[in-house]
């Protein structure tokens, strides 16, 4: 067939096929797929291979004549090459990595941290190289040609000053021999007025001796009540809404199923509106080791559930009774809850041999010191004492050192400016079996939370101890001895036996020193108050059946003013009652004592 419908088959009917050359217009109504396009006319009026010629790619490499602007963010992933960016040339711009000279002016106003090293020519004004040179540096030795003036302070901490001319108009190279000349005229001077001085208190003694009747008999104190309690084993002040309060506790008798043992009662002493004490309420027993121990505007009951004061009664571990004493009502014995402290068990420590407890609070946080003293009949007896801590969350006492003692007889915890100091006064070494040891003190450490020993003193039986301070802020320790041997038959103790030893801490040392040891033998308690400014401190010797009343007379010591014969002398306790001295003594035979402050010539003592 040649001819389909006037066309010719052959040439005018396009095969799928065969290739063939359409020389007419052809439309196409319906999409049409095609492979491979080949047009070497015009696309709707734009010459195709033109086209192609300035059309960018991502496969060829194009220069772009024009202006393009991009609306969007665009990443280049290799390198831009550019004579300029925003009209400004690339030779002018300051890169990182770069070495650069800047000429212009710059302001930079946020921080600028250079890590290597600045060469500049001036800054401010100032030749940097050229000022170096005249300024003082901490790292090179200088020498400064003009006057300075400092008008500060200036500091030199172990700094060897050499003047080679004058200070002040005058040569330095005459200052040592200048002044060892003006430190013995000075020490002449005071050497000259001490004698003056020990003259006048020497004749001052005299009129006191020829005025009153003898040096030790100036009636400071008169008695001032009796108080029929038991044998005190210690007088307890406390503090409570501003007002001071004694706790009393005394031996009684008592029997037990293993023989013969000593109990206990306490009770609460109120005073009268002259100063005088008087029992109060109904006494509380303890069959064991009672202590009342003061605490911040309160106080603390502390017993214990097992005896060791006879061979008898001893138990391998006790436990400490803790309660809180409420005193918003006034001074009782009645407890906030039941063990509401809690207790502490010690393990191998008799509470028979528990011979004291001290309390403190640093940084709003509560701290316990327990002690332990040495019996030759409970030779398994802990020498140690023990500091815990109070955990306020778990309601419990946390053991936080282990202090080691010999035979610990008293406490005292001293406060003063520098800190806190643990007194203790050992009576035994149980090593040396000798009754001459060392008492110690600690100063406590707030950041550890713990003692650190920082002096020893040589004792003799040490029995108790007080810290006070003086009038002029000198923090003072007195430790008093009793000698265990004893001649004769009235029990007397030996003339050359230990006396009462006075340290007193010096700040710029750092440390305690002996300067006393005061005339009393055979002491067993101490107290100390303040009356017209001045310290005292109160002495009791059951030995020689005596009180002894010492004034604090600064360089000169502790002086004796006053001694009151008291047979049977126990634990002596100091207070006040609207600023008038008082102090209250026990007695071995029941019959406490009470005295009151008198001066001659002025009346009632107030301090």
């Amino acid at each position: 067939m040649q001819r389909l419908n006037g066309l010719n088959v052959d040439e005018d009917l396009v095969k799928r096929n065969d290739s063939r050359l359409i020389p007419g217009r052809t439309r196409f109504l319906n999409p049409v797929d095609v492979g491979d396009l080949a047009v070497r006319g015009w696309v709707d009026g734009v010459r195709l291979e033109d086209f192609l010629e300035t059309l960018v790619t991502t496969e060829f490499d194009r220069k772009v004549a024009g202006r393009w602007e991009f609306l969007d963010d665009v990443i280049v992933s290799g390198k831009i090459v550019t004579p300029s960016i925003n009209g400004i040339k690339m030779e002018e711009i300051v890169t990182r990595s770069g070495t650069h000279k800047i000429k212009g002016r710059k302001v930079i106003k946020g921080d600028v941290t250079v890590k290597g090293s600045v060469a500049v020519g001036k800054i401010n004004g100032k030749n940097i190289r050229e000022l170096s040179e005249i300024i003082l540096m901490k790292d090179r030795p200088q020498e400064i040609c003009c006057t300075a003036t400092f008008k500060g302070p200036v500091t030199g901490g172990g700094i060897n000053m050499n003047v080679i001319g004058t200070a002040n108009g005058y040569d330095v190279s005459t200052f040592p021999r200048r002044l060892e000349s003006w430190v013995r005229d000075s020490m002449g001077r005071v050497e000259a007025l001490g004698r003056g001085l020990k003259g006048v208190q020497d004749k001052y003694f005299e009129y006191l001796r020829r005025g009153w009747g003898g040096e030790e008999e100036l009636a400071y104190f008169v008695e001032h009540g009796v108080l029929e309690v038991g044998s005190v084993t210690h007088f307890i002040g406390v503090r409570f809404g501003g007002d001071e309060g004694i706790y009393c506790i005394y031996a009684v008798p008592c029997k037990s199923a293993k023989g013969s043992c000593q109990c206990y009662e306490t009770r609460v002493l109120v005073m009268d509106r002259d100063g005088g004490l008087k029992t109060s309420g109904s006494p509380k027993p303890h069959r064991y080791f009672p202590f009342v121990a003061p605490a911040q505007d309160g106080a603390f009951l502390l017993y214990s559930d097992s005896y060791a004061d006879r061979p008898g009664c001893a138990s391998p571990e006790a436990q400490l009774m803790i309660q809180s004493l409420s005193l918003r009502g006034g001074l009782t014995l009645d407890t906030e809850g039941e063990g509401l402290l809690g207790t502490v068990t010690l393990q191998g420590y008799p509470m028979g041999f528990l011979s004291d407890v001290e309390y403190f609070t640093h940084d709003r946080r509560l701290y316990m010191v327990v002690c332990s003293y040495y019996d030759r009949r409970l030779e398994s007896t802990n020498l140690k004492a023990i500091l815990y801590s109070y955990d306020e969350l778990k309601g419990e006492w946390v053991e936080i050192q282990w202090i080691p003692t010999h035979g610990a007889k008293a406490m005292a915890l001293v406060h003063h400016r520098y800190g806190i100091d643990l007194v203790i006064c050992n009576a035994f070494d149980s090593v040396k079996r000798s009754a001459t040891t060392k008492s110690i003190i600690f100063r406590f450490l707030p950041r550890e939370e713990k003692f650190v020993l920082i002096r020893e003193v040589t004792t003799e039986h040490a029995s108790d101890v007080v810290g006070m301070m003086s009038a002029s802020g000198k923090v003072l320790v007195a430790i008093a001895q009793e000698k265990g041997d004893v001649v004769g038959g009235g029990g007397k103790m030996e003339r050359n036996s230990a006396r009462v030893v006075v340290l007193a801490y010096s700040g710029e040392k750092g440390q305690y020193f002996v300067v006393q040891n005061v005339p009393e033998y055979g002491v067993t308690g101490l107290a100390s108050f303040a009356l017209h400014g001045r310290t005292y401190l109160v002495t009791s010797s059951p030995h020689f059946n005596r009180i002894g009343i010492y004034q604090y007379k600064g360089a000169s010591g502790f002086r004796l003013v006053q001694r009151i014969p008291f047979k049977g002398v126990g634990k002596v306790h100091a207070y006040r009652k609207e600023g008038v001295g008082m102090f209250v003594v026990g007695s071995s035979a029941g019959r406490s004592r009470v005295f009151r402050a008198r001066v001659w010539g002025r009346g009632e003592g107030r301090g």
